[in-house]
């Protein structure tokens, strides 16, 4: 049976990083259980052996993944914060999980040694609409070059976003950049969250 919260909750830190460094935080709050649930939906877990995360902050997101996880899986957990991956690491007992503090524009390298580099789903928690597009295109590159045939890319955008209303912040535009790397991007909104957000599901040909 799933364990209910591996990594314990740290509303707190999580909190304190979003005010030191709100452009790689992205979110006052950590995600909803309900961003979760539709976040992990998509993923085939029963055949997934290599998972990466981006973004794992506090773990919110990481708990749902292991949750659903088969016992011979291994989830990278990637973040670029050293407080986020500290945290992971203290709190979290599971062999499965491996936190890697760094950034996802080096998939390729932090899995190399997994399943001949190849992933079997991504699940991402990065602010697309905050990153320049040099960034946005590497991350993507690698995730597009990791990613098995028939592998699946899950990612977020908050409503605040141009995926989610006409007073977008940003003129970029989430869906069409998705669209330029997979053949399948279907969208989920998740309103019980702050703020509502939208789910991109992302399957490679």
């Amino acid at each position: 049976m799933p364990v209910e919260n591996r990594i314990p909750p740290a509303p707190g830190l999580f909190l304190r990083e979003f005010v030191k460094s709100f452009r790689l935080t992205a979110s006052i709050v950590p995600s909803s259980r309900y961003l979760t649930a539709a976040l992990c939906a998509p993923v085939d877990f029963e055949r997934a052996r290599v998972i990466a995360e981006f973004g794992p902050g506090t773990g919110c997101v990481t708990n749902g993944i292991l949750n659903r996880m088969h016992p011979d899986a291994v989830l990278y957990a990637i973040d670029m914060n050293p407080v986020f991956i500290d945290h992971l690491k203290r709190g979290c007992q599971d062999k499965r999980l491996r936190p890697v503090l760094g950034s996802a524009a080096d998939l390729n390298q932090i899995v190399n040694g997994a399943s001949e580099g190849k992933v079997d789903a991504v699940v991402s928690s990065l602010g697309l609409t905050s990153m320049n597009n040099p960034l946005r295109i590497s991350i993507y590159d690698q995730v597009k070059q990791c990613l098995r045939p028939g592998g699946v890319l899950t990612q977020y955008q908050y409503a605040t976003s141009k995926a989610g209303c006409k007073i977008a912040r940003s003129e970029f535009d989430e869906r069409r950049f998705l669209e330029s790397y997979f053949d399948k991007v279907t969208t989920k909104w998740v309103l019980v969250n702050f703020p509502p957000a939208c789910v991109f599901a992302c399957v490679k040909a």
